[in-house]
């Protein structure tokens, strides 16, 4: 399914390489109309990984960053993600980087089941009536 992700022009992939040229992380999400609002675009997350023998040294982050720069460059109003509501390291992390939870998908994950939290991460802040 990655491969047929790269052939779509709305995905934005990154992959991070060890100096044999391994593969020990990546970020995979695309671009995508915004549900509210037609002239505007969000991105959703669907799968960040690093190899575990290198977490915990800032490799998430770059490939975080690296996504979150590509998404300003193309004017992304909201980044969006589902994460299982154990993971709390990941929760931690997107917490940290400004995501916020919007509501629980309740049954979301099936193997094994579990529901998800929906976050989100404005980049563009939202426009309001008062404004």
């Amino acid at each position: 399914s990655y491969l047929d992700e790269l052939k779509d022009p709305r995905s934005v992939m990154f992959r991070l390489e060890s100096e044999e040229n391994a593969t020990i992380g990546f970020i995979v999400g695309r671009i995508v109309p915004a549900a509210d609002d037609e002239s505007s675009v969000d991105a959703d997350i669907y799968n960040i990984a690093v190899n575990e023998e290198v977490q915990n040294r800032g490799n998430g982050q770059f490939l975080l960053d690296e996504f979150l720069s590509k998404c300003r460059q193309l004017f992304v109003r909201s980044i969006w993600l589902e994460v299982r509501e154990s993971n709390t390291n990941a929760i931690k992390f997107y917490k940290r980087n400004g995501f916020f939870a919007v509501t629980t998908r309740k049954h979301f994950y099936t193997d094994p089941p579990e529901h998800a939290l929906l976050m989100r991460l404005n980049l563009i802040p939202p426009v309001t009536d008062a404004e």
